[in-house]
């Protein structure tokens, strides 16, 4: 693995709603993360570790993630619970994982690698679009929800709207939107 010898980086960890496009472009151009259509010569330099038990640590950013994430794609309102298992299992020994925002997500967007993928090769590359905590239900539809997500390979950050009823099926065509969760979890100073 590469390692880079660079100064920490702090990325917003709370979910937040209401994210607009403008939050996105000034969010990678202020971290100068790369991002296909938005900063395609961005480039975060990570500093990633394998830590040999599924885990791989990016001491740029203080974050531990997943290498793999969930073995499947999920729908949204599955994640809540594929994250309290992976707690209560003490994945790694931790039971502090959560969903990343998008801010932490997107520092893992990369140039295109010899695999085709716009993320490390150290990380599983099965989780090509990864969910992340920056979820809203939508105001005038119950049931309806926009969440940001990463798209690592097509190297794209993107709003997915979606619902967890099928009535809305003929309005949104990403209803049955399901994507890979990779946890993510901060790490002590």
């Amino acid at each position: 693995p590469k390692t880079v010898k660079s100064e920490r980086v702090s990325l917003r960890k709370e979910a937040k709603k209401m994210l607009s496009d403008s939050y996105i472009k000034n969010m990678v151009r202020n971290y100068n993360f790369y991002e296909r259509d938005m900063n395609p010569f961005g480039s975060l330099a990570n500093d990633l570790v394998d830590n040999g038990d599924g885990t791989v640590t990016d001491k740029t950013t203080g974050l531990m993630w997943q290498k793999s994430g969930s073995a499947a794609v999920q729908k949204g309102n599955l994640v809540k619970k594929y994250l309290r298992q992976l707690n209560r299992d003490r994945f790694a020994g931790h039971s502090n994982w959560r969903l990343p925002t998008i801010d932490e997500l997107a520092s893992l967007l990369e140039k295109k690698n010899i695999e085709g993928f716009y993320i490390d090769p150290i990380f599983d590359k099965r989780q090509e679009q990864c969910w992340t905590a920056d979820t809203e239900e939508v105001a005038y539809w119950k049931s309806v929800f926009e969440t940001w997500a990463v798209d690592f390979k097509e190297g794209r950050i993107k709003v997915i709207i979606w619902s967890t009823r099928k009535a809305h099926l003929r309005l949104y065509t990403d209803y049955d939107a399901s994507f890979y969760t990779r946890a993510v979890r901060s790490l002590e100073n």
